[in-house]
């Protein structure tokens, strides 16, 4: 709500967030649950302060989903890829990680996917809230489903080769309303 007075004039939000206590809404001081409540110009207007801010405090906090001993093998950005050999964006960070090392949720967050491809191999999409999802590609295995609720530092899969690698690692992505973001510039 303090967010959104930012946005909005305070009435809109103390009248909105009465109007969710009212209406018995769980935690009515949240975004999620009195946005509904407000003018939907307004709305609007506020979402567009409260998510990208939320969204940035939850990558300030993020934790880096191996240990730190393990190198960096391919930043973001472009590059030739190293299978295909033509020049394409590498929309995350490749970790040079041996089969079978615990990959971890780098926030709390919901599986909004966990299955496999032919490129990305086994792979999970955690959603954090307010558009920030985070990508594990190239598992060995899957230790969470679609629909489990994470925390931050659980293991969610192990590292391995599957999908369309030269060897062994973890693909992490990071991306605010699908567009991806260079995950090193939040690491701690």
């Amino acid at each position: 709500a303090a967010v959104a007075v930012l946005a909005v004039a305070p009435h809109h939000v103390r009248y909105a967030t009465e109007r969710a206590r009212a209406a018995k809404v769980p935690h009515p001081s949240d975004f999620g649950s009195f946005a509904p409540f407000l003018p939907p110009e307004l709305r609007q207007e506020a979402g567009a302060l409260v998510h990208p801010t939320f969204a940035l405090r939850t990558a300030l906090s993020l934790t880096w989903p191996v240990d730190d001993k393990f190198r960096i093998s391919s930043s973001f950005g472009y590059l030739v890829h190293p299978v295909l050999g033509t020049r394409k964006l590498h929309s995350g960070t490749d970790v040079a990680v041996p089969s079978g090392e615990p990959s971890v949720a780098a926030a709390d967050g919901v599986v909004r996917v966990a299955t496999r491809d032919a490129v990305n191999g086994r792979y999970l999409k955690l959603d954090h809230g307010h558009g920030l999802t985070t990508i594990y590609c190239h598992a060995s295995k899957l230790a969470v489903g679609r629909g489990d609720r994470v925390k931050a530092g659980q293991t969610i899969a192990l590292s391995g080769a599957s999908g369309r690698v030269t060897g062994p690692h973890l693909h992490y992505q990071l991306e605010l309303d699908d567009a991806p973001i260079d995950p090193e510039r939040f690491r701690r």
